[in-house]
């Protein structure tokens, strides 16, 4: 069996964001994983957060990336639209 090429399409800076990110994709059919760098995933456990580390890696599909960057431009623009308002 072949093994998928993973890509990382984004870096985010906390795991609600990561989390928020990848329900969207998985949403829109997209296989997705976070990937804690560093010490993140220890210092959440430590702290409850991750400030300090450099963050969750969203990797896709390598065929799929592009459509979940886009996918993840439209989330942040409808943010940006509801901060406007």
């Amino acid at each position: 069996m072949d093994k998928l090429k993973l890509v990382k399409i984004e870096n985010v800076g906390n795991s609600i964001e990561a989390s928020i990110i990848q329900d969207i994709l998985l949403t829109e059919g997209i296989k997705c994983e976070a990937v804690y760098k560093n010490n993140a995933e220890y210092m959440k456990l430590l702290t409850g957060n991750i400030m300090a580390t450099d963050g969750i890696d969203i990797l896709v599909e390598e065929g799929y990336a592009e459509k979940a960057l886009e996918i993840i431009k439209a989330y942040r623009e409808s943010l940006d639209e509801d901060t406007d308002k």
